[in-house]
């Protein structure tokens, strides 16, 4: 079983993409009666971006300490603090 996702933190899809901060954890109600979603919020260039998404379809990021830029899996895996620019 997956950890819980909570506020503050850093998730990403499970399929990849950019990392974003949970902003809120709410329960559906009426057709989506049953179903948790997480309120996220990203940055794309300097505007921020902010959608409602089902945490079946998110997972905590494994270092959510790097800042990837949203690069697509295979490059993040390579992306390392050290090899991170500085900010």
């Amino acid at each position: 079983m997956s950890e819980e996702i909570t506020v503050g933190d850093v998730v990403v899809f499970k399929s990849g993409g950019p990392p974003m901060t949970v902003a809120h954890v709410y329960e559906g109600s009426n057709s989506h009666a049953g179903k948790k979603f997480a309120t996220c919020q990203w940055f794309v260039n300097s505007e921020i971006k902010t959608r409602e998404i089902d945490v079946r379809l998110i997972e905590k990021a494994a270092n959510p300490e790097i800042n990837d830029g949203g690069l697509p899996r295979p490059y993040r895996q390579s992306l390392t603090p050290a090899s991170r620019p500085a900010s």
